[in-house]
């Protein structure tokens, strides 16, 4: 176990950013999950990677917890993983997924503290269909009113459902529990996307921005994971300069949370690869 139970850090606004820290080895970074905490996203697969690494989990909540806070976007985001990375004070594996793995691979292009990347399923905008984008945007309207009624855990029963995110199959199997854990996390991860869709300039998924990538990147994927996802796989993995794939057998879009094994040994062998142990 770490004696740093906690990591702090600053963003650049002066947001108080924080992270739980267990483990011991070479340090990996969480970015934070979404829609839930990250300290949730993560916690089946962390403990399969304390023995090995220093395990630094992110709060996705600190910025939602400055009430004056109206900034969500992206790039803002963005500078929350960096400052957080930089805080560690030495050169770290970063981990995303979805949502996270978007976030991850901005923040790998914007500090040099970043070794190596290893990524579920990134969340690629290139990657999307019109038919896609038209039915994210449609789910977000549908989400936003219920968040406007109250109503958190059907407004996050609906994302799931809605969004073409999983399958129907993969759906049907989330427990009752996980919708009412991450409900309370729903307006943020709400306004998250909104901004998201309005954000100008380059996204960190742009072909420009990622043969400007120069780490190893570890990308993973579920074979049972909707089309969408597994595209977007394969658009990081054709513009980044060292690309490895791993698919997943019998597994969707939450690898993460539902093979956190499986997911955590393809991790390891990675990153025992890259970082550097002592």
């Amino acid at each position: 176990m770490s004696d740093r139970p906690l990591q702090h850090a600053v963003a650049d606004d002066g947001t108080a950013i924080v992270g739980r820290v267990e483990g011991q080895g070479p340090p990996l970074v969480f970015a934070p999950a979404s829609p839930s905490d990250g300290t949730f996203e993560w916690a089946p697969m962390s403990p399969h990677l304390t023995e090995q690494f220093t395990c630094y989990v992110m709060d996705r909540g600190s910025r939602a917890r400055n009430a004056d806070e109206q900034d969500h976007s992206p790039q803002r985001l963005i500078g929350d993983v960096v400052a957080f990375i930089d805080s560690i004070g030495e050169q770290v594996g970063l981990v995303g997924s979805s949502w996270s793995g978007m976030l991850a691979i901005g923040a790998a292009r914007r500090t040099s503290a970043v070794r190596a990347l290893g990524l579920w399923e990134p969340l690629v905008i290139e990657a999307t269909s019109e038919q896609d984008r038209t039915r994210f945007e449609q789910t977000l309207d549908e989400v936003g009113q219920l968040l406007d009624e109250g109503r958190l855990v059907d407004a996050a029963r609906t994302w799931q459902a809605a969004s073409g995110i999983i399958s129907d199959e993969q759906f049907a199997a989330i427990p009752d529990e996980v919708f009412d854990a991450i409900a309370p996390a729903m307006p943020i991860h709400h306004e998250e996307f909104r901004q998201a869709g309005q954000a100008p300039g380059p996204t960190p998924t742009e072909p420009s921005e990622l043969a400007a990538l120069t780490v190893p990147v570890l990308l993973l994927h579920g074979a049972a994971s909707v089309p969408f996802f597994v595209n977007g796989v394969d658009h990081v993995a054709g513009h980044v300069a060292d690309a490895t794939v791993r698919s997943i057998p019998s597994v969707g879009h939450g690898g993460w949370v539902f093979a956190p094994d499986v997911v955590a040994e393809e991790l390891t062998h990675f990153f025992t690869g890259v970082l550097d142990p002592t």
